[in-house]
């Protein structure tokens, strides 16, 4: 569920920085917004790996004490 709600953010995000530039007549920087989303949605994968990694930590130390 905590899944879900991270990628509707995330999404979210993504939709209002593209929606913002896409009012210009000739948007500059695209690629520069792009790549602060492609960080920005590195950096959450990276933190539900984290999450999901310290979760099976701590059920294997709970199930084998």
């Amino acid at each position: 569920m905590k899944v879900f709600s991270i990628f509707c953010v995330v999404l979210a995000m993504l939709v209002l920085i593209m929606g913002g530039t896409s009012a210009a007549p000739e948007p500059k920087g695209i690629g520069k917004i792009i790549r602060k989303g492609g960080k920005v949605i590195k950096h959450g994968l990276t933190a539900i790996g984290v999450g999901a990694a310290g979760h099976e930590v701590y059920q294997d130390s709970k199930n084998s004490g």
